[in-house]
């Protein structure tokens, strides 16, 4: 999922691939440590690729 977005935002800002990698990661860093552990696990699992039913 995380590649998809790094090139949603690219596609949608003309931004190199590898600032896009930051922007993103920059994000997710933010959600990660704001929301609750639990859906901040969600997150990294997403970003990772891993989607076993999470945020459904």
């Amino acid at each position: 999922m995380k590649h998809q977005l790094v090139e949603l935002v690219q596609q949608q800002t003309g931004m190199s691939a590898e600032q896009c990698e930051d922007a993103v990661n920059i994000i997710i860093s933010y959600f990660r440590n704001r929301l609750p552990a639990e859906t901040a696990e969600e997150i990294n699992n997403l970003a990772r690729g891993h989607n076993d039913g999470a945020l459904s």
